[in-house]
């Protein structure tokens, strides 16, 4: 009976110990490449991601307009004219239509 008690205070504590250790997961951003050029024809809407515990910087995604009505998701910098156009509002796509902005996270 007691050798029973053991293993089963043994299983508990060491199922105890391992759920509270986390493993490390690192950065998780969603942009490894970033790109210094960017189509206003084709781009259809502009994500902007803010820091967070999974990434510590910010990130900005456009949706572009690729051959026959496929859509194609890149990193941009934010540095660029084209992206700093559609923040002020200003950049048209090729149907004439403002670029929409989305912000995601706290900002």
């Amino acid at each position: 009976m007691n050798c029973c008690g053991i293993a089963i205070l043994c299983i508990v504590l060491s199922a105890a110990l391992i759920e509270g250790f986390a493993a490390p997961k690192g950065e998780r951003c969603s942009c490894r490449v970033i790109s210094n050029k960017l189509n206003l024809k084709k781009t259809l809407q502009l994500d902007i991601y803010s820091p967070g515990p999974n990434c510590p910087r910010e990130e900005y995604l456009v949706t572009v307009q690729e051959k026959k009505g496929k859509q194609k998701r890149r990193c941009v910098s934010p540095a660029i004219k084209e992206v700093k156009s559609i923040l002020k509002g200003k950049a048209t796509n090729k149907q004439g239509k403002k670029i929409q902005v989305i912000r995601h996270g706290s900002a």
